[in-house]
């Protein structure tokens, strides 16, 4: 194993396990001290790797966010009836929350994420937030979804966070059928013709496959 690989191994293990650490002791509850005795290395390591606690955070939130936003704008720039694009992006959403390597459940406290250090992460919260809004908005102003588009983006991300919390700490791709599951449930609410549904499913499902699981454009 080169250097270089090695030290992409070794930030690979910091981050899944400061994950992990985070999750159960909370962001100010750990310590590199605990960072490095659960990665098996000495605190320099961690050093050497990344300059804080709060530059491990930000580039957990980073691996997280950043794929997201793509998923959603690529959502949006689908060639499919507003319906599908929405039903796609859930899909393929939930399906990356079950494969990413670390643990999201403890990466979102409000209280932390209000620290000046992770001003970055909040804007690219805010513009996810933003995005899925846009997603549903499209949606309602084409008379092909119905309901409040707050209300809807609220519930999205409620049922996101608790998919985190089902997933657990460590990937679980046996769970992909959620992904179908969640994407029904916020559809059969929000269709103006529920009857729709199935056509939707089947066409979004194509869409995740070709457009939305693919690398970066």
């Amino acid at each position: 194993m080169s250097g270089r690989a090695g030290g992409d191994a070794t930030r690979q293990r910091i981050l899944v396990e400061s994950s992990i650490l985070f999750t159960r002791r909370g962001f100010h509850g750990t310590g590199t001290r605990d960072i490095a005795a659960a990665v098996g290395i000495r605190q320099p390591s961690v050093f050497h790797n990344f300059e804080n606690k709060q530059a491990i955070l930000a580039a957990l939130l980073d691996a997280e966010l950043d794929p997201l936003i793509e998923r959603l704008r690529r959502a949006i720039g689908l060639d499919a009836p507003w319906s599908v694009r929405l039903y796609a992006h859930l899909m393929a959403d939930v399906l990356a929350v079950l494969e990413i390597p670390f643990d999201v459940r403890g990466l979102y406290n409000d209280d932390v994420l209000a620290e000046a250090e992770f001003a970055p992460q909040r804007t690219k919260r805010e513009d996810m937030h933003k995005l899925l809004r846009r997603l549903v908005r499209g949606g309602i102003k084409d008379g092909d979804l119905a309901g409040d588009v707050s209300f809807l983006q609220q519930a999205i991300t409620g049922l996101m966070i608790e998919t985190m919390w089902v997933r657990g700490a460590q990937p679980a791709p046996h769970l992909a059928p959620r992904a179908e599951e969640l994407a029904d449930f916020v559809l059969r609410g929000a269709l103006v013709d529920v009857g729709r549904l199935d056509e939707v499913r089947r066409h979004a499902t194509t869409l995740v496959r070709r457009e939305l699981n693919g690398p970066p454009n």
